[in-house]
């Protein structure tokens, strides 16, 4: 795909090998982009989680949540010793930011924190900045997973997911809005999927014609064989949706790339079939009601932010 070939060594560590012919060893970049399905919501340890508060609320990289587990760093280019996360700032620059959509890519990304006596809010840098920052560097390769928030999904089922369970009827026209504004846009604006084709874009005049895009898709969320009281005979419907928007995004990249973009998409549905959340080996982490221990606001009610995310083992397959 996209020039890339891909090895796969199973648990505990998967490697993939990305081969290109042309950079020099040492100057080999690799940039990682994207939502909380990239940074590593949800899979402990974040950068920066272990100095105090009132230094973490101040770290870019604890507030985006980007995990030193995520699955973007355990990519390895062929000819660099060791995986992204050992190689970071040198040949792997990672600012995929939990939360972020397509408009984070270009525009700053606001992120409010109540936790242990310190209240307020920070930004977030622009991340298409990050090959500003590159100087001389040219990226190789660019992974992303972007489009999630933009269409609400985790939103729909983290904090709707009682709501929906007394009331199913909720979730069919929460989702029949999103799938409108995905087509058409809202009182105008431009559409979900007008949205991610300009992203793309975006992304390509930033790293330059030479960088070779990767589009990860999303997981099933939900195992068909149980997922809890929360969603039961809803399952295949939240799913459904997930397959869809995948499909939709993977159409969208062949877009691009008969626009003559360096881009191709990877599904990872296959890798996730039978491991939705709730289920026996579960690769994703069910809703979570209350805060977790890095979560950035702390609440009894409010569903985590590591709810439907994938966990470590989420993170290697």
């Amino acid at each position: 795909l996209c020039g890339v070939i891909v090895s796969f060594a199973f648990f505990p560590m998967i490697t993939v090998n990305v081969h290109a012919e042309t950079a020099t060893e040492g100057s080999r970049v690799m940039v990682s982009l994207g939502d909380s399905y990239s940074s590593g919501e949800g899979i402990e340890p974040f950068y920066g989680q272990n100095e105090s508060t009132a230094d973490k609320v101040k770290n870019q990289d604890w507030l985006a949540h980007r995990s030193e587990k995520s699955w973007p760093g355990r990519l390895t280019l062929e000819g660099v010793n060791g995986s992204m996360s050992q190689n970071r700032n040198d040949n792997w620059f990672f600012v995929a930011t939990s939360g972020a959509t397509t408009d984070n890519l270009t525009h700053t990304q606001r992120k409010d924190y109540d936790i242990d006596g310190k209240k307020g809010s920070r930004y977030i840098d622009k991340q298409l900045d990050v090959f500003k920052e590159l100087g001389d560097k040219k990226a190789e390769y660019v992974t992303v997973s972007i489009g999630g928030n933009d269409a609400q999904f985790t939103d729909v089922i983290t904090k709707a997911a009682l709501s929906f369970s007394f009331n199913p009827g909720l979730l069919t026209d929460k989702l029949d809005s999103v799938w409108e504004e995905f087509y058409y846009g809202i009182d105008g604006g431009e559409s979900i999927r007008d949205r991610l084709y300009q992203a793309y874009c975006d992304i390509q005049d930033a790293a330059g014609a030479q960088a070779k895009i990767i589009v990860a898709g999303y997981p099933k969320l939900l195992d068909p064989n149980g997922s809890g009281f929360l969603f039961n005979e809803r399952d295949a419907l939240i799913n459904d949706s997930v397959s869809r928007f995948n499909d939709e995004i993977e159409s969208i990249v062949k877009s691009c790339k008969v626009d003559g973009m360096k881009i191709c998409f990877v599904s990872v549905e296959e890798a996730f079939d039978g491991h939705g959340a709730y289920s026996n080996d579960a690769f994703l982490n069910e809703v979570y009601i209350g805060s977790k221990s890095q979560d950035l606001e702390s609440s009894l009610i409010v569903p985590s932010a590591y709810s439907m995310h994938p966990n470590e083992k989420g993170a290697q397959a």
